[in-house]
């Protein structure tokens, strides 16, 4: 069909596709010679790295690291086991060979790769990291662990991990677990450092009811307080799937010298399955009880370094960081004496509770105001960093024609750089003109005249008039009108049906209320939990894996020590739900299978 022929909104439409297609050709090849100048710039750089620093892809051989961070822990807790590879990468995941009394929270570690180019040497290193909880005390040694790259075979050096006997309670299979883990082991006064605590529990012996604060010693640290809510995940820890419960905060050392930190404590409330069984097997009470247990993480040696003398700025304030400064200002063209707007933004990740406001480099020329802080954004600790935010106003009025706001700058040590950093921010160009001074007007006094003559006197001042009122004036009205008698309230009909209906609404919304609140009380009893779930069992709309999966959570429920056919049960869900392939899972469940299950569960 010719598009003369189409109709009007066929042919809008038909123009429309067209224009969406052109536009999407247009973008593709931009994203293509994109690319293109993406891969020509690697290759420059790569070959100019190759012809003026040969050196630099020289392949040495490979080097492997080991270590374990904390190595002193107690028992239940955990320690961070590393394996660093530098100079070559990997052939495949090694597979840790752990002593016993070590087990690793997950059998999978986590990887990290890395390539660097400094001073014209490339490096590159492989990180794998477990994290390993000690199950008995003594000195365990962790053997080397072997690496293939490039098809030969590298080992790593042998760790010791030392686990002393002196926890303050002993601790059950179901008792949670608390870690503690921290960025960095040697940093600087006022350094502000990341640390993460976590709790582990096992998810299907455990139910947590309460989580308390995260309480830490704060003798030689500054700690901020850990959030209340926490990050939850599901870990693997010998063989057992554990909850864990991450929460984050940070911390910075108030003197140097070489501490420890720790432990880390909470108070903790759960519910773990009853002790002993119970003859009177009833739907209608559950079979647990509630402990409160207060672990204890291991201690962490930290060292922290005094802030250098040397090369110190003379406005420096103790501001420990990595910051950066940015200015706004308005107006750009004004005159002198009038004001200037300076709004100045610092961001970064510091100590910025000794963060002041940013100093006028050259304020000769300049009538200052004291500085406004405006707002701060305060750290995510659930984030992967700890970037802040502060913003500062202030007033300038020039004393004289200038083209520039001079700089502001903030002085800090860098703990990354190792070294004291002045920021400034650039110079803001101005337009300033001088201020129009106004005419002054030729004053006459009117004693005086230019013919020096006597200017005529003043007229005598008339004292003014007092009113004596004598009588009573009254506003009438354009129309006359009788003035009638209202009624008695409770002979008004009105009046009793509204204040009636208002009554009967009022006790039927406190009826309401006191039914609403009988009913939850007799409805949400302990055994609640249990008759929702044999009703889930009773209806045929679950597959096999979900069938199992609540049979699994009636039987925790309601028997305290399951017996052989309900272990049955629960390996059957195991095998269901925990396998590779869920295709089995997935299907719907037979009736017969399903009755025969009930009648165990009944029973």
């Amino acid at each position: 069909m010719k598009d003369e022929k189409m109709p009007t909104p066929m042919k809008i439409e038909f123009e429309m596709l067209c224009d969406t297609h052109r536009t999407n050709e247009i973008r593709q090849k931009a994203v293509q010679r994109s690319c293109a100048r993406a891969c020509i710039a690697s290759c420059i750089i790569f070959l100019s790295s190759f012809i003026f620093h040969p050196s630099s892809f020289a392949q040495n051989a490979p080097t492997l690291r080991a270590s374990a961070d904390p190595a002193e822990i107690k028992p239940g807790s955990s320690t961070t086991y590393t394996i660093t590879l530098e100079g070559g990468q990997p052939d495949a995941a090694p597979q840790l060979q752990l002593p016993p009394g070590l087990e690793p929270a997950s059998n999978a570690p986590s990887y990290s790769y890395q390539t660097s180019i400094i001073n014209g040497v490339m490096k590159n290193s492989s990180v794998f990291t477990w994290i390993i909880i000690a199950r008995q005390t003594g000195t365990l040694v962790i053997p080397p662990q072997e690496i293939h790259v490039g098809g030969k075979l590298f080992k790593s050096n042998e760790v010791r991990v030392v686990v002393n006997a002196k926890a303050t309670q002993p601790s059950s299979q179901n008792d949670p677990l608390i870690s503690m883990q921290i960025e960095k082991r040697e940093i600087y006064v006022g350094e502000v450092v990341p640390i993460t605590v976590t709790i582990y529990a096992p998810e299907r012996r455990v139910a947590m009811q309460r989580i308390g604060l995260i309480e830490l010693p704060k003798d030689n640290f500054a700690i901020q307080r850990f959030p209340i809510q926490a990050e939850q995940s599901v870990v693997s820890m010998g063989g057992v799937r554990n909850r864990a419960y991450t929460f984050r905060s940070t911390l910075s050392a108030l003197k140097a010298g070489k501490f420890k930190l720790g432990p880390a404590t909470s108070e903790i409330v759960f519910l773990v399955e009853a002790r002993g069984g119970n003859t009177f097997q009833s739907p209608f009470f559950s079979q647990t009880e509630e402990r409160t247990a207060k672990p204890q993480s291991s201690d962490i040696d930290i060292t922290v370094l005094s802030l250098p003398e040397k090369d110190r700025p003379a406005s420096f304030n103790g501001l420990v960081g990595d910051f950066e400064i940015s200015i706004n200002a308005d107006p750009h063209e004004l005159s002198v004496g009038d004001p200037i707007s300076v709004e100045m933004t610092i961001t970064g990740s510091g100590n910025f509770d000794s963060l002041s406001a940013p100093a006028l480099t050259s304020a000769g020329d300049w009538k200052t105001y004291p500085a406004r802080r405006l707002n701060i954004r305060q750290p995510d600790p659930t984030g992967e960093t700890v970037e802040q935010r502060a913003t500062f106003n202030q007033v300038l009025i020039p004393k004289k024609i200038l083209t520039a706001i001079p700089p502001f700058e903030i002085s800090f040590f860098s703990p990354t750089k190792k070294q004291y950093v002045t920021a400034r921010t650039a110079p803001v160009p101005l337009r300033v003109k001088e201020t129009s001074a106004p005419t002054p007007s030729r004053a006459t006094s009117p004693l005086a005249s230019t013919s020096g003559e006597q200017s005529p006197t003043e007229p005598e001042k008339m004292s003014q008039p007092q009113v004596k009122l004598t009588d009573i004036v009254t506003v009438l009205p354009d129309q006359a009108a009788w003035i009638t008698p209202h009624p008695v309230l409770w002979k008004n009909r009105s009046f009793l049906f509204w204040n009636g209906a208002a009554a009967t609404i009022l006790f039927l919304l406190i009826g309401i209320k006191f039914g609403t609140s009988l009913w939850q009380s007799l409805a949400f009893t302990s055994a609640t939990p249990v008759r929702r779930l044999w009703k889930k069992l009773s209806g045929d709309s679950l597959s096999r894996g979900d069938f199992y999966q609540t049979a699994a959570q009636y039987i925790r429920l309601r028997s305290g020590t399951p017996d052989a056919e309900s272990q049955s049960i629960l390996d059957q869900h195991e095998r269901l739900n925990f396998s590779p392939s869920r295709t089995a899972a997935a299907e719907p469940i037979p009736a017969d299978e399903r009755a025969r299950v009930l009648k165990i569960l009944k029973s």
